[in-house]
């Protein structure tokens, strides 16, 4: 027999329409490739697979590479304002001497564009150097050439951008601080008008050291000792928002991976091997039913020869034969089915299809075309290499089904019927029992062919990608925790003048230092406020995004106990 190996045009989405073309010529040289059964329907979800790994790979990077963007781009700015800012009096004596409103702002732009261009530089030559450690994940395992890799085009984007980016940066405080050129009023001669937040501080019973520090923590303050709290609470609040973010989607994924049930896996351990030519029922059934560690089992299989709900491809279609109790996938919604017109569907092919719980679908077999009600949606259970398919994609149909197409293959004589036996029997403990004694006791019955739960392929491309976001957020956390630490001894040296009068005045000691330490604190705490609650939104919605492409049901995870640990990391950072 002679086997053609084929490249679709546009990759998976011309499958259809070749096996069909292929179907005209030879139906059964179609089985055999497996456009759509057989291990040819293997090779295909599994590359159905991979493409969905590589491309969860590719919406981390996209997503948690533009958070690391954003919290960048926040710090920079506020080094560039701060930079400004405390060169204000020095642009002020330029400006009178003779230089106009323009030449001023193109004196600090050109700044940021040589630094721009030199952090440009580095930035490329870092991604040069690192490029041996990409791609990762799924889409390593695939890479030919994993070396240093050079792509001009993006490389050249990305130094640009940084140019532009650091000279727009630049222009907005610089274009600010020349506005108040010579014989303008600075904000050192402002009239006095107490600030709010001020007026609130001073009728509170709060010890005076707690009222001044808040206020040099929280207010800009005027003139010489004016600081960018602006700039720098959206920088620190960015990092934040970084960590819970990433510290989230974490936990999503670890949720998921963790649990069973949402892969659809609703029993304990699988037996019996799904590649096996003859029907295992008569040795295991009995010794299941001797079995008193065993509370209940089902008998599975999958059909092959391919299916169709209103002409779209199914993926898996699983029977399952309730023997001893009720032991099902995961039901997201509705009942099993019982009747041979009743089928259960995954919430993807659902949507695909357009159609709902309770309507009715045409479900088509090689042995045939039949109206079903759907009765209930259900994840799809995903076993490792064994079951290899996506969570939301395929159908569940009763025995009663299972047993009339049988029947209906053998009187058309079909060249790839259906399994005619239960290769597998979905198992689940008695009550009560250790699972490690259960588990020993059907290994000695039935050897290897006792599997517990493996993660199914989606997952473990999932799994291999779900470092990212914490290698990003603490990237993000490190920038943060230096721009902070830069950021409050900018604010205690812009301040020294006040707390050198508060020393004046009677401060002792231990009374500045605690005015410092709490302007540390009442800017971390401005920060978390803003940014835990943001964070945590922001994995969410990563986390929804990743899931609709794992086509899965799981919910999002919120670390209700690591993220209340970032309060007291981040106020003992900003005061270290």
């Amino acid at each position: 027999m002679n086997n053609y190996e084929v490249r679709l045009h546009g990759g998976l989405a011309g499958w259809n329409a070749f096996a069909a073309g292929v179907s005209r010529l030879d139906h059964s040289a179609l089985l055999e490739a497996g456009g759509t059964g057989g291990g040819g329907a293997g090779l295909q979800v599994a590359a159905a697979s991979a493409e969905r790994g590589t491309h969860l790979a590719v919406v981390a990077l996209l997503l948690f590479g533009a958070l690391a963007v954003l919290v960048t781009l926040l710090l920079v700015a506020q080094a560039l304002a701060r930079q400004v800012l405390l060169e204000e009096a020095d642009l002020a004596i330029l400006a009178g001497l003779g230089m106009s409103r323009a030449q001023i702002v193109a004196m600090v732009v050109l700044r940021a564009v040589l630094t721009g261009v030199a952090g440009g530089v580095l930035a490329v030559a870092v991604a040069v150097a690192a490029s041996p450690l990409m791609p990762v994940g799924l889409a390593r395992q695939a890479e030919i050439s994993p070396g240093i890799s050079v792509d001009a085009v993006v490389l050249a984007a990305g130094f640009c951008a940084i140019v532009v980016l650091m000279a727009a940066l630049a222009a907005q405080p610089a274009w600010r601080v020349s506005h108040r050129g010579p014989g303008r009023r600075s904000e050192g001669t402002r009239p006095a008008g107490g600030p709010r937040l001020a007026g609130l501080l001073a009728h509170s019973p709060l010890p005076l050291a707690t009222v001044m520090g808040v206020r040099f923590g929280l207010e800009r303050g005027r003139g010489r000792t004016a600081v960018p709290t602006g700039t720098a609470l959206a920088g620190a609040a960015a990092a934040v928002l970084a960590v819970a973010a990433a510290l989230t989607f974490g936990a999503s994924v670890d949720q998921l991976v963790n649990s069973p049930w949402q892969q659809g896996w609703n029993w304990d351990v699988l037996v019996g091997n799904p590649n096996t030519l003859s029907d295992p029922a008569g040795q295991i059934v009995p010794r299941l039913a001797a079995d008193r560690l065993v509370g209940s089992y089902s008998a599975l299989t999958v059909l092959q020869g391919g299916a169709t709900v209103d002409g779209a491809a199914v993926g898996n279609t699983f029977v399952f034969d309730p023997l001893k109790g009720a032991v099902f996938p995961t039901l997201l919604a509705g009942r099993p089915p019982r009747a041979p017109g009743e089928i259960v569907l995954g919430t993807s092919t659902l949507r695909q299809i357009g159609r709902h719980v309770g309507q009715t679908v045409r479900f088509g077999t090689p042995a045939g075309t039949t109206t079903m009600r759907v009765v209930g949606r259900m994840i799809i259970p995903s076993v490792g290499d064994i079951l290899t398919n996506s969570l939301g994609q395929g159908a569940w149909v009763p025995a009663s089904y299972f047993r009339w197409l049988n029947a209906k293959a053998a009187r058309l004589h079909l060249a790839n019927p259906p399994p005619p036996f239960y290769q597998l029997f979905a198992v689940r403990y008695a009550p009560g029992v250790p699972p490690a004694q259960a588990f020993a006791r059907l290994r000695h019955d039935f050897g290897p062919t006792v599997l517990r739960q493996l993660p199914g392929e989606n997952i473990v491309n999932l799994q291999s990608v779900d470092g990212l976001p914490l290698v990003l957020a603490g990237l993000a956390a490190f920038l943060g925790a230096a721009a902070l630490g830069n950021t409050m001894t900018i604010f205690v040296r812009r301040r020294r003048r006040d707390l050198a009068i508060l020393k004046t005045l009677g401060f002792s000691r231990r009374q500045v230092a605690a005015t410092v330490a709490w302007q540390t604190t009442s800017f971390m705490l401005a920060a978390l406020a803003a940014g835990l609650p943001l964070g945590v939104a922001a994995g969410r919605w990563a986390w929804d995004l990743a899931a609709a492409q794992l086509q899965s049901a799981a919910p999002p995870a919120v670390p209700a106990l690591a993220i209340t640990l970032m309060v007291p990391a981040a106020l003992l950072a900003g005061n270290a």
